[in-house]
């Protein structure tokens, strides 16, 4: 029956391997009674601000449970513009669009600003829905690999041969998922002295950019010659742990809000309302809550780095933000999705294969659960890797 075909766009889509594939295997043998350590998905093992879920109850008791603004309510884009401004962006609350969380961001900018058939640069590995969001957008993903030797720094002589008259988007991610890799001052010149002026976009998501553990977050959108042709996009969801609010947001030049707005409201209306009151007093009241969480993070990512030391062949660089670290598995001469499986199955550690972010032999640790919980976890990772290497 034709009827249950996959159209043309979805075939185009992974069905398979991918992190909530991953997760669902999880939550089964979870279910039957097994102890599983889910460091398979990017999702804060902390409570949300005790500030933001009081507020969102205070709202919802006042009735506060109708439609907003498409745009969002101007006291949550007031305290988003003054969380950016402070990180250097130069956009004001004007600029705010409030989305239900950031994947929903970047899928309007892409059907807000793309004509079928341009093509986006997605420098990988990078975030699983790029590349589908790109395709389900009508777009046109064009794959520009970073590399481990040069700790998956953007590959600008490889950008700059993939332009082509109809690139007109290329998004970056930094602090990067899956890697933890960070973009220094110098990469983003580079990148700006390669577009500035041209009719390419620049998407910035900058999820992570909250979670640095080494050096210093430059945003691209903090420079006056990029604001014209720079898109920022973020959330609630990794900063203050608040991933099911599912309150993100864009901040875009004026002349394209319009655009941006209309596929906003044609995919959701607008962000959940008393959601949306929580998390302007996130941004108010709960930086001590994502201090402590950073703090916690960085202590996770060296009990990893110490385990994954203990892996012999095993090569990764260490993440200077985000919590993922992407190690190469490569010396097992076995599929990413095969050591997964197994060590699931025997160890009960859920970790995400390479390939779903666009990259071979490589898995993905994601370090979101408690410090003790972790080092259980990552003995299981160090047993079956040394047990495999010996053969």
């Amino acid at each position: 029956m034709k009827l249950y075909e996959k159209s043309a766009r979805m075939q185009q889509c992974s069905f398979e391997g991918g992190i909530r594939d991953i997760f669902e295997a999880a939550l089964k043998l979870e279910s039957k009674g097994q102890k599983i350590y889910h460091l398979e998905i990017g999702r804060p093992d902390f409570d949300s601000p005790e500030c933001a879920k009081k507020a969102a109850i205070q709202a919802l008791e006042e009735g506060f449970v109708h439609y907003t603004s498409m745009n969002g309510i101007p006291s949550l884009r007031e305290a988003i513009a003054e969380h950016e401004r402070k990180k250097g962006c130069l956009f004001g609350p004007q600029n705010v669009i409030v989305t239900s969380g950031a994947s929903e961001a970047l899928l309007t900018s892409m059907m807000g600003l793309l004509n079928p058939g341009d093509e986006i640069i997605l420098p990988t590995p990078c975030f699983v829905s790029y590349r589908e969001q790109a395709l389900l957008a009508g777009a046109v993903p064009v794959m520009i690999p970073s590399f481990l030797e040069n700790r998956y720094q953007l590959d600008m002589e490889s950008i700059k041969k993939a332009l082509t008259p109809r690139t007109k988007m290329i998004i970056i991610n930094s602090p990067n998922n899956p890697t933890g890799a960070l973009m220094h001052r110098g990469d983003v010149e580079e990148l700006i002295a390669l577009v500035q002026g041209k009719d390419i976009w620049v998407v910035t998501d900058e999820c992570y950019s909250d979670f640095i553990y080494d050096n210093e977050h430059v945003s691209i959108a903090s420079y006056p010659e990029m604001k014209k042709q720079v898109i920022l996009v973020s959330s609630t969801s990794k900063t203050f742990s608040m991933t099911g609010w599912r309150i993100g947001y864009l901040m875009a030049p004026e002349p394209v809000l319009p655009f941006l707005s209309k596929a906003h409201l044609m995919t959701i209306s607008c962000a959940n309302s008393f959601a949306q009151v929580g998390a302007a007093e996130a941004y108010k009241s709960g930086a001590a809550h994502t201090q402590e969480m950073v703090a916690a993070f960085k202590e996770r990512r060296n009990i990893v780095v110490s385990a994954l030391n203990r892996c012999p062949g095993i090569k990764f660089p260490d993440p200077q933000g985000a919590f993922y670290v992407l190690p190469s598995i490569e010396k097992l001469n076995m599929k990413p999705l095969d050591f997964a499986k197994e060590l699931m199955e025997r160890y009960g550690v859920a970790i995400t294969p390479g390939n779903a972010f666009g990259i071979d032999n490589h898995v993905r640790i994601a370090y979101a659960i408690p410090a003790e919980d972790l080092r259980q976890a990552m003995e299981g990772f160090v047993a079956l890797y040394n047990e495999k290497i010996r053969g």
